[in-house]
């Protein structure tokens, strides 16, 4: 029953990342450019024909120039930069005490050495721990009850072989802000950037993925 309630207020986040607003700016400027190029060519007197009008920057460079700038705005919003999975939920969504972050992906192990991985799994959970505490608004969560679960089976891991790690985080609000209020979803998508960018992106012994059809595809190029 817990587990249905859930899944029912699971919510995924942040459609967009930072490239993909990127693009649209690139491609915003394309159009804007176009537009400009389009501008004028026109005749003061009515009763005149100005030829300039059908110049080749009016008729063909500037219309390219937004069709352009439309893919570039395709590809932006199509395009997806993230390289881990991040979903948001809470147990009770009219009065989330606790917010839980699951940040998921597939794990390449970057060297062929004997390592133990058990070791090396508890050293990412408690480095996830120990940059919560550092980077959390005391005034907004209460940390000394935040939890970190990383999931990644040591048994299997292998050089030349992709495996699934998990990472929840849960955290205890001091009030009851709901989950899709501007004011906790601005506060997770800092929490979750810092965590990937320093604990996961940074880890000396794995290379992460989103999907596993990726992580093989860099095994194969390896």
């Amino acid at each position: 029953m817990g587990e249905q309630k859930r899944k029912k207020n699971t919510k995924p986040t942040f459609i967009f990342v930072s490239k993909n607003y990127k693009w649209m700016f690139i491609g915003l400027g394309f159009i804007a450019l176009g537009f400009i190029l389009m501008a004028g060519g026109g005749s003061d007197d009515p009763n005149v024909f100005n030829p300039e009008i059908y110049s080749v920057q009016r008729i063909r460079v500037a219309p390219t120039l937004i069709l352009i700038g439309f893919g570039v705005q395709i590809f932006a919003i199509l395009k997806n930069f993230k390289k881990y999975n991040v979903v948001f939920g809470a147990m009770n969504k009219n009065k989330p005490k606790s917010i839980y972050i699951k940040v998921s992906g597939w794990g390449n192990p970057k060297l062929d050495n004997d390592i133990n991985y058990r070791s090396v799994i508890r050293k990412i959970n408690k480095r996830v721990r120990t940059l919560l505490y550092r980077i959390l608004n005391e005034d907004k969560f209460d940390i000394n009850k935040t939890m970190v679960d990383l999931d990644m089976r040591d048994s299997g891991i292998s050089y030349g072989k992709t495996s699934y790690m998990s990472c929840e985080i849960t955290l205890y609000q001091h009030n009851y802000h709901l989950l899709k209020s501007e004011i906790i979803q601005d506060e997770l998508s800092s929490i979750v950037d810092e965590v990937i960018k320093e604990c996961f992106n940074k880890d000396e012994h794995f290379n992460f993925f989103k999907k596993k059809s990726e992580a093989k595809i860099k095994l194969k190029m390896a």
